[in-house]
């Protein structure tokens, strides 16, 4: 009789993880991108702002939906939907940055939250370096750069063969990030190995496993990770190679760059969808309603301007009141 109730109970259990898992993977997890003030060193009035629709087209590519995380938050709208979505990204940008503005103070909140819920967060560009600032807790750490274009990419051997946010990669794709000008690069500051490594902080919760080189041939970190804390970041554009339309940036656009791009993107999704959030959505319709949840595939609750040249969202608070 035990016996029984011992199979039946171990029954139960295998079924309603199954059935959790079932409905993981049919629901697609939730990125919250967080938009850019326009114009993009505004730090007073915050009520107008932007995503480059290439991270929207990115993330969705690899199955995730977008929310916009909106710059005139409060903390507390702010936690509300952290509370509820499977991962945060940070996008690029060339603004300067301003840590008394709300944007700033915002931004590291979210970080925070981030790390203390294991929440994913995905740093491009301008986001990389907002992820090593914020966990250096230097705001100088970083110097001007002059890069735009492609370069190749310096891994770390005994480290990125084992890298989390680069395991779907095959040798071949090392290989050629190493021997061909590849990735997208479009950024105005980075951080040397000199000042990584002299950072405590960084070195004790980031695994560095990449390097690249701007065109005056200054030597910058390119990549880090910290799966414990659910933390990764690329100096590099992996968005821009499929979905980048301003003609004054190249990037390659063979099948094999493609590829490559839609394996980090499945990849930083996984992460999200991997990932269970504090609350569960009781009603998603209401969600995309609530929170202005963007798509490029159907029909919009999420008010906007598009700029099809360039790609852009913008955002305003009177679209909302």
């Amino acid at each position: 009789m035990m016996n029984q109730k011992f199979f039946i109970f171990h029954y139960l259990i295998l079924f309603i993880l199954f059935q959790i898992s079932i409905i993981r993977i049919k629901t697609k997890p939730i990125f919250g991108i967080l938009s850019l003030p326009e114009p993009i060193d505004d730090n007073t009035t915050l009520l107008n702002e932007s995503i480059d629709g290439a991270y929207i087209n990115w993330l969705e590519s690899a199955g995730a939906e977008i929310v916009p995380i909106h710059i005139w938050y409060s903390q507390q709208e702010l936690k509300e939907l952290l509370d509820q979505i499977n991962g945060v990204l940070l996008q690029g940008s060339f603004r300067l940055l301003n840590f008394t503005s709300k944007w700033e103070i915002n931004a590291r909140f979210i970080f925070n939250y981030t790390i203390e819920n294991r929440l994913p967060i995905f740093g491009i560009c301008f986001g990389f370096r907002i992820l090593n600032i914020f966990m250096s807790k230097n705001n100088s750490c970083m110097i001007r750069m002059r890069n735009h274009g492609n370069h190749k990419i310096e891994f770390i051997e005994n480290k990125t063969r084992k890298s989390t946010l680069f395991s779907l990669f095959k040798e071949k794709d090392f290989v050629s990030f190493e021997n061909n000008e590849t990735t997208v690069f479009i950024h105005r500051f980075g951080i040397t190995p000199e000042m990584f490594y002299s950072e405590k902080n960084l070195v004790d919760n980031y695994t560095l496993t990449s390097f690249s080189y701007d065109l005056d041939g200054v030597k910058f970190i390119d990549s880090i990770e910290n799966d414990n804390l659910h933390i990764y970041g690329t100096q590099f554009h992996p968005e821009k190679t499929p979905y980048l339309r301003m003609k004054k940036y190249k990037r390659n656009h063979d099948d094999d760059s493609l590829r490559r791009s839609q394996l980090l993107a499945i990849k930083v999704v996984d992460f999200g969808r991997n990932y269970l959030p504090k609350k569960v959505i009781a009603n998603r319709n209401q969600f995309k309603k609530k929170y202005h949840m963007i798509s490029t595939f159907s029909e919009n609750d999420c008010k906007y301007l598009y700029d099809k040249n360039l790609n852009m969202f913008y955002f305003s608070k009177e679209f909302y009141q």
